[in-house]
């Protein structure tokens, strides 16, 4: 029984209770405890209008209790396939919030890199502040200038865009026909 519980005892305390029930029935109930971490999830995503935070029920997951009922001899056998079940899915909710936070530190990380690229810009002095003659380029030789192909997907759409959900290989084909149809035109 215990060694079905130890990749989630890895993460965080459980609770166990053991209650009668009628009827010569037993009621088992593992309840995983909430750890300091749990406080602490959102706090890389800070106010970030960008940064989407992790749903407090996502958290709480990590918190669903197991509660089994039966005989002695029911628990006995079925018990142990039940705690690996659902170790097994307390520790994917709690890879998944792993990956979650760590994708969110990597999307502040980006925002940050971001915005101090474009203050940067900003700040630069150009050219003519600094006193210096800007030389217009030439014209590309004729050799030099690349082909004009009309190419489908720098077409604009020739209806607004509306909300209906379709199939990466519907969307493909709808592409492939429009731009045939505006080859032959």
């Amino acid at each position: 029984m215990f060694s079905e519980l130890m990749p989630l005892l890895d993460h965080r305390p459980l609770t166990i209770t053991v209650a009668p029930l009628s009827g010569g029935r037993i009621r088992v109930c593992v309840i995983p405890q909430t750890v300091e971490s749990d406080e602490h999830v959102n706090d890389k995503a800070g106010s970030h209008k960008e940064i989407k935070k992790i749903p407090d029920s996502a958290i709480k997951a990590l918190r669903t209790p197991l509660c089994l009922e039966g005989t002695a001899a029911e628990l006995d056998s079925g018990m142990p396939g039940q705690l690996a079940k659902y170790t097994e899915a307390q520790i994917g909710l709690h890879d998944g919030l792993q990956r979650a936070m760590t994708e969110i530190a990597e999307g502040v990380q980006a925002i940050a890199d971001r915005n101090k690229a474009k203050s940067a810009t900003k700040q630069s002095p150009s050219a003519k502040d600094k006193g210096q003659s800007s030389k217009e380029p030439k014209p590309p030789a004729e050799s030099e200038k690349p082909m004009d192909l009309p190419l489908a997907w720098c077409v604009p759409p020739s209806t607004s865009p509306t909300s209906t959900a379709v199939s990466q290989g519907d969307a493909a084909s709808k592409a492939h026909e429009d731009a045939n149809q505006e080859g032959e035109e």
